[in-house]
């Protein structure tokens, strides 16, 4: 399931607290003029994230300062999403949205 939208409809904060309350796996991909980037969502809680230079805790603060963007949400089962987050991790040159399998 792929779920987009923009932050103007969907706070950050108010996508977090879905994400939590479903207990969503997947990857949610950030774009905006302040940065872009991505976040890793396992079982509903943020596990690692980069905006721009940013990462992890200091990512997550970045994208809460955003005044504008949009968001893509693309939901994982949990072997694709174990591949994808160690494909991140170890194949660093490759950027996030060509990891995600095509919906």
């Amino acid at each position: 399931m792929l779920i987009a939208g923009s932050f103007s409809e969907y706070p950050f904060s108010l996508l977090l607290d879905i994400f939590l309350l479903r207990r969503e796996t997947g990857v949610l991909e950030i774009s905006s003029s302040e940065g872009s980037g991505y976040f890793y969502i396992n079982h509903g809680k943020v596990k690692d994230g980069q905006i721009g230079k940013s990462k992890g805790i200091a990512a997550l603060n970045a994208v809460r300062k955003f005044n504008d963007g949009s968001f893509r949400f693309k939901q994982l089962e949990p072997d694709e999403y174990a591949r994808v987050a160690w494909q991140r991790r170890f194949a660093p040159t490759v950027p996030a949205v060509l990891q995600l399998p095509s919906a």
